[in-house]
């Protein structure tokens, strides 16, 4: 992750609202994917293009939110996947709609909300980011 820079990250409130969600939603997060959420709260990386197995240039933008309050809250998220599509953690947006996931074997998809799909994009969620483009 060390080759992204972060605009409009929002302090965490609470430090366990990943973790508790995470458990909410059927999906263990490692410790470092758990420490990326809270330190990048709702921001945006600088790079922010990337492919999945069926679409190219997919454009990521940002991190959802981990605090209850706040606009496009992952809090509504999660509890809008488990009856749509149950085993996937929301971590990011796209500007469509659709959300960037973890899925209950740690690898990252892309939810498509119009036809309750996923596209692979990446085997891990640090793989994910380090894939990420201008």
């Amino acid at each position: 992750m060390s080759n992204l820079n972060w605009q409009y990250v929002k302090p965490l409130q609470d430090p366990n609202a990943v973790t508790q969600l995470a458990t909410a939603a059927g999906v263990k997060l490692s410790a470092d994917v758990i420490a990326a959420l809270q330190e990048h709260n709702g921001g945006r990386p600088d790079k922010k293009t990337f492919d999945t197995t069926h679409t190219k240039e997919r454009v990521l933008k940002s991190f959802l939110s981990f605090n209850k309050d706040d606009k496009g809250s992952a809090f509504v998220i999660v509890d809008t996947l488990k009856k749509e599509h149950p085993g996937l953690f929301p971590f990011a947006s796209d500007p469509g709609g659709d959300y960037v996931c973890i899925t209950t074997e740690g690898k990252v998809v892309l939810w498509l909300h119009e036809t309750n799909t996923v596209e692979a994009a990446a085997n891990s969620f640090s793989e994910f980011l380090s894939a990420l483009y201008e």
